[in-house]
């Protein structure tokens, strides 16, 4: 498994690396939209948490190229939003952009197994 991280927190990247890496997965980080999108098409991700506020090209316009490219070529990589935005309006905006799942921060390493389950096909364990 290989998850893509993308956040400009480094302490929130530098947690979630560490509950990924513990389990065996590999990860690659990134600290922007921008970042993401052209590491998304250099890779081969089983899943990519995407932080909704970077620098550079924000979550959601990244999340855009994302799908606006998979439409093109085929193919689907999960994309769980992480955010300390959680007002009901939020999270259906978000979906409206093409996320999968939404997260929460500060989330627990549960919550972050139990969202990778439901779209990774190998159990995850954290």
């Amino acid at each position: 498994m290989h998850i893509l991280i993308a956040d400009d927190d480094s302490l929130n990247r530098m947690v979630t690396k560490t509950i990924l890496m513990a389990q065996g997965i590999e990860v690659t980080e990134v600290i922007n939209g921008l970042e993401a999108y052209e590491t998304f098409l250099m890779g081969t991700f089983t899943a990519i948490l995407m932080d909704i506020e970077m620098p550079v090209l924000d979550g959601l316009k990244a999340i855009q190229r994302i799908r606006e490219h998979e439409r093109k070529n085929g193919g689907h990589v999960p994309i769980i939003a992480i955010t300390s935005y959680t007002r009901k309006e939020d999270r259906a905006e978000y979906f409206r952009f093409g996320i999968d799942e939404y997260l929460s921060k500060p989330f627990k390493p549960f919550e972050l197994s139990s969202v990778l389950q439901r779209f990774i096909t190998k159990q995850v364990n954290l």
